[in-house]
């Protein structure tokens, strides 16, 4: 059944598709709230909506033939249309919503719809962004009643009551859990507590109840007195001193130690038990010295081997001995005379047989204790030298004379 305006130009349908065409009246409808469908079928038309709408041709919605708008309506609101000229839409005039006629000066459009639009029914209902808008502040009012009202168990939020959870994983309300957190970091702080702050003096004895920093202040005290008590070499940045107060030293060290001495000019062989020597006279003989064969004054220490060579040629395949004395000796005879000193703490001496011959030309032995594997020996308060005198231990060949004698102890100092 349809129904037409006089220009039989504008057809509208019910919410329910249902199409109506009147010309009997201004405005026509009566729907429940929902959307009313209006159709421009030929020429164009300003239509409106309200309780009791007057469309003119300066309010309303303007259309043009082949138009079709979804127009927002409220339960017993009616759709006024009446025939326009064909001209863009032209802004509304007259207040709409609630008991006046919806307008564009509303807001009232097809899709956002207007201030008085009831709440959309359903969810995903045919409805204005105003209605949708409303459903969804109806749903959270709900959530929001329902979180005051609903009993604890069933509610992750949980209540202000809630008393904080037992465990740090336990299933408890949000509420609960936000308090243990809150727990814990009570905790943290009364630990850090426990660490102290920078101003912290030091703890008065070595286990009192004292902050971490008092503690440590405490431990810083008493380093200072250690390393007063052990003296200048423990002084932080301090060198260790000369003498014996050294650090990390363990055991004993070898040191080679030479010491040389010329025979006079003259090519006559030495005879078994000769000295031999720098000089011909007894005043002015100067025995080998070996500086450094103790590692402090009046050390200590031990001798194993001695290297001896001379470039003198007269004593290849021969044999001396070495005499090693605590104290500088002192010779009845110079060179060539009768082996004979004075005992000067006497403590041994190497024998050394001159087997090996070099082009340089050098003759060299490497000799050892005449008795015993070692030579234990201590050096004089005041000095860290040994001395030594040679002796023809048997014949020698026929001397070039005037040629250096060097020997070295391998000594092994504590």
């Amino acid at each position: 059944a349809k129904q037409a305006f006089g220009f039989y130009g504008v057809e509208v349908l019910t919410s329910s598709g249902t199409a109506v065409l009147s010309s009997a009246a201004p405005s026509f409808g009566g729907y429940a709230s929902g959307a009313a469908r209006i159709t421009v079928v030929s020429g164009a038309a300003v239509c409106v909506v309200g309780d009791a709408p007057v469309a003119t041709d300066t309010n309303g919605l303007r259309m043009q033939a082949g138009d079709a708008r979804d127009v927002p309506v409220n339960s017993g609101q009616k759709v006024s249309c009446i025939e326009g000229a064909d001209a863009p839409e032209a802004p509304g005039g007259s207040a709409g919503g609630g008991g006046g006629p919806t307008t564009l000066s509303d807001g009232a459009d097809t899709t956002q719809g207007a201030k008085g639009d009831a709440v959309c029914a359903t969810d995903t209902g045919i409805c204005s962004l105003i209605a949708l808008i409303k459903r969804q502040n109806a749903l959270l009012t709900s959530i929001l009643t329902a979180n005051d009202t609903l009993p604890t168990s069933s509610i992750d939020l949980g209540l202000q009551a809630d008393g904080a959870c037992s465990t740090d994983t336990a299933t408890c309300t949000l509420i609960a859990l936000a308090k243990r957190n809150n727990q814990r970091i009570t905790s943290m702080i009364a630990a850090l507590a426990d660490m102290g702050v920078q101003a912290d003096s030091a703890c008065a004895t070595d286990n009192g109840t004292c902050t971490e920093i008092a503690l440590l202040k405490r431990a810083n005290q008493r380093l200072t007195s250690a390393i007063a008590a052990l003296g200048s070499p423990a002084q932080a940045g301090a060198a260790t001193g000369a003498g014996e107060n050294f650090i990390g030293h363990v055991g004993g060290n070898t040191l080679p130690v030479g010491s040389s001495i010329t025979t006079p000019a003259g090519t006559t062989a030495y005879t078994d038990g000769q000295l031999i020597a720098n000089s011909g006279t007894a005043g002015s003989v100067t025995p080998f010295t070996f500086t450094g064969a103790c590692r402090v004054n009046g050390g200590s220490g031990m001798l194993r081997r001695m290297r001896v060579k001379t470039s003198d040629t007269g004593f290849a395949g021969k044999s001396i001995y070495i005499y090693l004395y605590r104290d500088s000796p002192t010779p009845t005879n110079g060179d060539h005379g009768a082996f004979a000193t004075t005992e000067a703490n006497y403590i041994g001496k190497i024998s050394v047989t001159f087997d090996e011959h070099f082009s340089d030309p050098y003759e060299k032995g490497i000799g050892t204790p005449a008795v015993g594997s070692e030579i234990n020996y201590d050096c004089a308060a005041g000095s860290q030298a040994l001395y030594g005198l040679a002796k023809s231990n048997g014949a020698s060949g026929t001397l070039l004379g005037n040629k250096p004698i060097t020997a070295v102890g391998e000594f092994l100092r504590d």
